[in-house]
C-alpha cells in the first residue's frame, strides 16, 4: 500500500511541476485610444504591434504583429496579442504601436512606447519571493528529508 501511495504521489507530484501549464494562454489583450488632430479617431486602421527591451532604441523582442482592418470607435481600440512566452524572461518590455489608415500609405509610429505591466494571470514565475511561502502554505508531509538541507534541523524542531 506505502509503495503504490508513494508511485501515486511521485507521478502527481511530476504532473503538476510543469514550467507551463497546458492551459496557461499567452494572449493578452491591449485596449488604446486612437486620434487625429485632436479628435477620436474612427473606423477600420492597420495596426502593427512589437515588442522592445528599451523604452526608447533598444531591440526588438518577438515577431511583429500585424492586425489589419481593426475597428476605431470614437478613438478606442480593443486588440488581442499573443507574441508567445520567450519574451517575457522577466525582463521590461515595451510595445511599439505602428498605425495606418485602412488599405495602405506608410505606417505611423506611435509613440511613447507603452511599457507592458504584469498581469493578474501570469504566463510564467520564475521564482518565489523568500518569507512567501509559510507553514500554513504547505501541505502536510510535503517536506521531506531529501528537501533539508544538512544541518538545518535541530532537536527543539522535532515534534513530540
Amino acid at each position: 500500500m506505502n509503495v503504490l501511495r508513494t508511485c501515486l504521489m511521485a507521478c502527481a507530484l511530476a504532473f503538476g511541476l510543469q514550467t507551463h501549464p497546458a492551459h496557461a494562454e499567452t494572449r493578452f489583450t491591449y485596449q488604446g485610444r486612437l486620434g487625429s488632430a485632436g479628435q477620436p479617431a474612427d473606423g477600420a486602421h492597420d495596426f502593427a504591434f512589437r515588442l522592445f527591451d528599451a523604452e526608447t532604441s533598444g531591440g526588438q523582442v518577438g515577431t511583429e504583429q500585424a492586425v489589419s482592418s481593426l475597428d476605431v470607435d470614437q478613438g478606442v481600440f480593443s486588440v488581442q496579442l499573443d507574441f508567445g512566452d520567450a519574451p517575457f524572461n522577466a525582463a521590461p518590455r515595451w510595445l511599439e504601436i505602428r498605425v495606418r489608415a485602412s488599405g495602405g500609405g506608410a505606417y505611423t509610429t506611435l509613440s511613447p512606447r507603452q511599457r507592458i505591466g504584469a498581469a493578474p494571470f501570469a504566463i510564467e514565475t520564475l521564482f518565489v519571493a523568500p518569507g512567501a511561502v509559510d507553514t500554513i502554505a504547505l501541505q502536510d508531509n510535503a517536506v521531506t528529508s531529501q528537501k533539508i538541507a544538512d544541518g538545518n534541523i535541530f532537536t527543539d524542531d522535532l515534534a513530540n
